[in-house]
C-alpha cells in the first residue's frame, strides 16, 4: 500500500474519535502463499496478527450473495438506512432495536452453523 495511515481522515466509531496510532491500526497484510497450506503456518499467524487475510479463497459473488443475505437478516432492526439496498450495509442514524438485532444475530448463527454442517457432509 502507498497510502500512508497518517493519511487517513479521522476515524469515529459511535460519536468518538479513534485511536489511529500505529499500535492500534495498521495494514493488513496478506498471508504468503508459502503459508497457505500449512495449518500450523496459518495458526501461528493467527495468533500473532489476529487475523487471516486470504486474498481469492472465497470466489466474489459468493462473498457479494453472504453480505446481502447478511445484511438483509438485520434490516429489521432497524440496523440499517432504511430503503437501502441491504448488500451495500449502509447504517441507519436513528436508533435500532436492540433485542430485534439480538433476534437477528441468533437466527444468522443458528442459520451458518447449519449450513457449515451441510457442506462438511458433503466433503
Amino acid at each position: 500500500m502507498n497510502r500512508a495511515i497518517s493519511d487517513l481522515p479521522p476515524l469515529r466509531g459511535r460519536d468518538h474519535k479513534l485511536d489511529t496510532s500505529a499500535e492500534r491500526l495498521g495494514w493488513l497484510e496478506d498471508v504468503p502463499d508459502a503459508e497457505r497450506q500449512s495449518r500450523t503456518a496459518l495458526w501461528a499467524r493467527l495468533e500473532r496478527d489476529g487475523y487471516l487475510l486470504l486474498r481469492g479463497a472465497i470466489p466474489p459473488i459468493a462473498s457479494v450473495e453472504f453480505r446481502s443475505y447478511y445484511f438483509a437478516s438485520l434490516q429489521a432492526s432497524g440496523l440499517l438506512e432504511p430503503d437501502s439496498d441491504p448488500a451495500l450495509g449502509i447504517a441507519s442514524h436513528l436508533e435500532y432495536d436492540r433485542a430485534a438485532l439480538r433476534c437477528a444475530a441468533r437466527c444468522l448463527r443458528r442459520s451458518c452453523r447449519a449450513r457449515s454442517m451441510q457442506i462438511s457432509a458433503t466433503r
